[in-house]
């Protein structure tokens, strides 16, 4: 059975993507095959963007029973100190919206900003996000940031930027992205805002998974309640699919 409340990354399956294991537009097989109703696409993994590998992509999500849910864009800095070059990279996301928009994904992940935080860096950063929330929205096409990169590392600057695109925006909440020593009391910080997750989980060794960590987050969700997807997140050693149905059958208690 498919869980609609669970999905993977392209990120998760880099290293059999990259071996040449599996092409791209078999990942949605194999996502329904492992029992989740999501997938998410690094930009970067993505052999073509013409018109017609994009509706192949588009239709093999709806052949498996997918949804494609987030193009992942894993460049971009909206808050460039060069307004030329800020806005170069606006419309470099605005071109991804339209990428993501013709294969079929419903949202697109936006990096935040690579700025120190500041109140000019954080007002820059809302505006570019909004700009790119109402382009997105024309397209169909919601745009997330997530917790990551320097702007937002820590949860006031989340809440700030959060706050100040007033729901037009959504957040992705990472579990991985911010040290161990200050996560557990960071997160609970932002946790209201999630609408999606990278569930992320360590595996010290292969096939073990360090369990109390990663259901201590999922609770972190829950406690905020939070009803959204959590996106499965591997990058250890070990067998990828294997290591990820040890998340999925974690995750699964919490959806």
């Amino acid at each position: 059975m498919i869980n609609p409340r669970l999905g993977v990354s392209s990120w998760s399956v880099n290293n059999s993507l990259t071996r040449g294991d599996f092409a791209l537009l078999g990942l949605p097989r194999l996502t329904a095959d492992h029992g989740l109703g999501k997938v998410e696409i690094c930009h970067f993994h993505f052999p073509s963007t013409d018109s017609g590998y994009l509706a192949e992509l588009k239709a093999a999500h709806v052949d498996a029973g997918v949804s494609f849910f987030t193009y992942l864009m894993d460049k971009g800095d909206i808050t460039h100190p060069d307004s030329a070059k800020r806005e170069e990279e606006l419309r470099s996301i605005e071109e991804a919206i339209d990428i993501a928009a013709a294969a079929g994904a419903q949202r697109i992940r936006v990096i935040a900003g690579d700025a120190e935080p500041s109140t000019e860096a954080l007002a820059i950063s809302a505006a570019g996000l909004l700009r790119l929330a109402g382009y997105g929205a024309d397209k169909g096409v919601r745009v997330v940031t997530e917790n990551w990169h320097r702007l937002l590392d820590r949860p006031a600057d989340v809440v700030e930027i959060m706050e100040r695109t007033e729901g037009k925006v959504g957040l992705k909440f990472d579990f991985g992205n911010w040290p161990r020593d200050r996560k557990y009391d960071d997160l609970p910080k932002i946790a209201r805002f999630a609408e999606c997750t990278h569930a992320k989980a360590d595996f010290p060794q292969p096939g073990e998974i360090d369990e109390v960590d990663f259901r201590r987050c999922l609770d972190i969700c829950k406690d905020a309640g939070f009803v959204g997807p959590h996106i499965l997140i591997f990058a250890s050693p070990g067998d990828e699919w294997d290591s990820l149905d040890i998340e999925r059958d974690i995750a699964a208690g919490y959806v």
